[in-house]
């Protein structure tokens, strides 16, 4: 029998570890995906929009519409400026 060195058998349990609790994790919790079958299809009007040359101090304002199209509910979270 061949003896892998301990360092070699320790990363190799670790990383064997990591992939068995991903696809524990991802097997789990499937709530994003939705029900079966009725699933969320978010739609926006735009996706990026460009204000021009403004000045440092100009309130700026855009809306962008979102609709769901889809049958399940749309959750939006996490929402950023950047």
């Amino acid at each position: 029998m061949v003896q892998l060195p301990y360092k070699k058998v320790k990363v190799l349990l670790v990383v064997l570890a990591s992939v068995i609790m991903a696809l524990l994790s991802f097997h789990r919790d499937r709530s994003f995906l939705g029900a079966e079958g009725k699933r969320p299809r978010m739609v926006a009007s735009g996706t990026e929009f460009d204000f021009g040359k403004v000045s440092q101090w100009d309130i700026l304002e855009h809306t962008f519409v979102v609709r769901n199209e889809g049958e399940g509910d749309l959750r939006i979270e996490n929402v950023s400026p950047d």
